[in-house]
């Protein structure tokens, strides 16, 4: 299989959506019961709005110093995952993390063949940051043992650990899984 990895284009927003959309569904959705159908529809449904008016005319690094990585499967050219990453969108809570791993979803078909190790890797590359540019976090649902498995293999540790009520209303386990550096990351 042929994947390649690169920033997303206004032209892919719509694919981009739909990866999000099923990963909420898959991860949040009925069959975990993390997050109420209601909320993950409206989630769902303000998505490609937020996509098309986030997406850099030309691709790259948008206005909040975030990129949008996507892994594409070469032979259909469809878009089967989306990495965003970029500053702490909270660098007043976390303020000895100044980066922030924002989000990280593949379509289910392609689990388990490395695409977030190269999205993340990518979005390092364009983003410039080296191990000077600070340590690194990502918040992720203590119910979600997926993508708590792929942050500690890619040498996440969890730094902290907290009960949330933002995603509809529900009370929720919220980890905080971070690495020193984003040389740290073992992808």
């Amino acid at each position: 299989m042929s994947f390649d990895f690169r920033p997303a284009r206004p032209e892919d927003a719509e694919q981009c959506a739909k990866v999000y959309n099923d990963g909420w569904i898959l991860a949040f959705g009925p069959s975990s019961g993390l997050l109420p159908p209601e909320y993950i529809q409206a989630t769902n449904d303000a998505r490609l709005g937020r996509l098309r008016s986030a997406i850099p005319a030309t691709g790259g690094i948008d206005a909040t110093g975030a990129v949008l990585v996507v892994a594409v499967y070469v032979p259909d050219n469809r878009i089967v995952g989306v990495c965003a990453m970029g500053p702490s969108r909270e660098p007043d809570a976390l303020p000895a993390f100044p980066l922030e791993l924002h989000s990280l979803y593949i379509a289910a078909e392609f689990h388990g063949r490395a695409l977030g190790h190269g999205m993340v890797r990518e979005a390092v590359r364009v983003l410039g940051w080296t191990r000077d540019s600070g340590a690194i976090f990502v918040r992720v649902f203590e119910k979600n043992p997926r993508a708590v498995a792929f942050y500690r293999k890619i040498g996440g540790a969890v730094v902290r650990r907290e009960i949330t009520r933002n995603y509809g209303g529900v009370e929720r386990d919220l980890l905080t899984i971070a690495w020193e550096s984003v040389l740290h990351l073992r992808v």
